[in-house]
């Protein structure tokens, strides 16, 4: 298992920090700060490790990602968090005295759920392609090419 750690362009201080990881030559970690090519490392990842935003949310989606998220803070990241737990499509840490690392660890390894979880992304998709709001942006979009 490799792990990939990226932060956003608005985080420059703690992206350094991240990097300074790759320096260190761990084996198993790739630390590779901003990036245009989120879609590229979300599809290699086994899981992603992140705060609740609605765009890595449904990033990770489109990619059949099972989500990580930990301790949500934000009023939207309540809602998007309840999200990823009704449709068991990632893990939720509520709990500011829990052990992330542990609990990480043990989903990682549990292969049965990341691929029920992964299955559960995939209705998602289909059922967002089966939907007015779809086939509406989609024509759209069309007209403009």
């Amino acid at each position: 298992m490799t792990i990939l750690i990226s932060r956003s362009l608005s985080s420059r201080v703690k992206t350094k920090n991240c990097l300074r990881l790759s320096e260190k030559k761990y084996d198993h970690i790739e630390a590779i700060g901003y990036t245009d090519r989120v879609d590229y490392y979300m599809k290699k990842a086994d899981i992603i490790v992140t705060k609740a935003g609605g765009i890595t949310t449904f990033e990770a989606i489109a990619s059949k990602t099972p989500l990580y998220v930990i301790k949500p803070f934000l009023e939207q990241e309540f809602g998007n968090a309840k999200y990823i737990e009704e449709h068991n499509i990632g893990r939720v840490l509520w709990n500011k005295d829990s052990d992330e690392i542990e609990d990480i660890v043990n989903l990682i390894h549990n292969d049965k759920l990341l691929e029920t979880m992964k299955e559960n992304m995939s209705k998602l998709i289909e059922e967002f392609e089966h939907s007015d709001l779809y086939k509406d942006t989609k024509k759209e979009m069309e007209k403009c090419s």
